[in-house]
């Protein structure tokens, strides 16, 4: 029981922040961090999911927009991209030469306490029960 308590908390704790100067996407497993000055699109795939291209040509993809049945009703995935954009700086036309590099996207490992501890009593739970079978 508590591995399904941590596989449905990782999935969701999945969400965008809008920061000040970057966006944030949080997915089960990673973060990515993305400065909204090297985001080049974001958009919809069309099933729902909501992806974040960078001037780099790097590809995020969020894991808490990824076209729910909830979404294809009341149209989250739609809103979330224009919220995002109305962030995003104005760029003239031919932007890419004119611009300095964009800064990287930042990646880590999503931190979550409470699921983390859940892992560590799964795994905890785990063991007893093999070293139970073997006695």
């Amino acid at each position: 029981m508590l591995g399904t308590v941590v596989f449905i908390r990782r999935i969701a704790e999945s969400r965008i922040v809008l920061g000040r100067e970057t966006l944030t996407v949080v997915n089960p497993l990673r973060t990515y961090e993305v400065s909204y000055t090297a985001v080049s699109r974001v958009g919809s795939d069309g099933g729902g999911t909501l992806t974040v291209e960078t001037v780099d040509g790097e590809v995020v993809q969020s894991t808490g927009f990824g076209g729910s049945l909830v979404d294809h009703f009341v149209g989250t995935t739609g809103r979330a991209v224009e919220r995002i954009r109305l962030r995003l700086p104005e760029r003239p036309r031919g932007y890419r030469k004119k611009l300095p590099p964009a800064p990287p996207v930042r990646r880590r490992m999503t931190r979550s306490w409470p699921t983390d501890i859940f892992l560590a009593a799964t795994v905890v739970c785990a063991v007893c029960a093999g070293v139970v079978n073997l006695l």
